[in-house]
């Protein structure tokens, strides 16, 4: 091993091995050993740097902060909150339309929220399927619902009280758009309701009814729109309602139960 020696003014220490060095020289100390071509401050010599550098440890460090775990809980008391906002919403839409104010600007905000409010609750289910019950088949399904839900909504909403000022072609566009999301929309409910039959976990027989009801309105909206388009419904609403109350009584079921 190597030898080295030391320099504290003008006097000379030495030899020493390099572990003896501990405690006796710092960074700017001049040392040499055979080999090197003249003094050199300890600080520069990659081969002492571990007498400068802290001890480390032999215990563990700490176990990380399982944000995950975080974020999960966070989003799922998410669900609770929008599925409340979905029920309000909804009720405050459907006195809306049964006055007739279902071209003011006031509703079209409501079925703004409401849209963001479904979207939020839709990635809480996600979510709860995912990360808690490890089921991942349902995911593609939820996404497309997101993705149809927001042409259906927006087009919907703010097309209704502008009618008169949009050209045929864009009407024409705009009918196709919200055509093919319903289609799209109404086919992924569907094969939603049947995949959850083949999960079981808390809050489930809830989700259930929120999609089987999604279905009945999406029936009853057709029908609605046939044979009296001109009129309100108070049975949409009422599925409407119905329906995320299904989806908050899910929601505080897991929470009951899930820590």
């Amino acid at each position: 091993m190597k030898e080295w020696f030391y320099l504290i003014g003008e006097k000379k220490y030495g030899p020493f091995q390099s572990n003896d060095l501990k405690g006796q020289i710092n960074k700017n100390t001049l040392v040499w050993s055979k080999g090197m071509p003249e003094w050199e401050k300890a600080g520069n010599l990659p081969e002492l740097q571990f007498i400068f550098n802290p001890i480390e440890s032999s215990s563990p460090p700490p176990p990380p902060i399982n944000n995950n775990k975080n974020t999960i809980s966070e989003k799922l008391s998410n669900g609770i909150t929008y599925s409340w906002f979905l029920v309000i919403l909804s009720i405050i839409a459907a006195i809306l339309e049964m006055a007739g104010k279902d071209e003011s600007k006031i509703y079209g905000l409501i079925m703004f929220l409401t849209l963001t409010s479904l979207i939020r609750v839709l990635i809480s289910v996600k979510t709860y399927f995912k990360n808690i019950l490890n089921f991942n088949k349902t995911n593609v399904n939820i996404n497309w619902l997101i993705a149809t839900y927001i042409p259906l909504y927006l087009i919907t909403t703010f097309t209704i009280s502008r009618m008169s000022k949009i050209s045929d072609g864009i009407l024409a566009l705009l009918f196709i758009i919200m055509i093919l999301s319903g289609i799209i929309n109404i086919y992924h409910t569907i094969k939603f309701y049947f995949k959850l039959n083949n999960i079981s976990g808390y809050g489930i027989k809830y989700f259930q009814r929120f999609v089987g009801l999604l279905i009945s309105l999406f029936i009853v909206s057709i029908i609605h729109g046939v044979t009296i388009p001109d009129k309100s419904s108070i049975v949409i609403p009422i599925l409407e309602v119905l329906s995320y109350v299904f989806l908050l009584l899910g929601f505080y079921e897991i929470r009951k139960n899930i820590k």
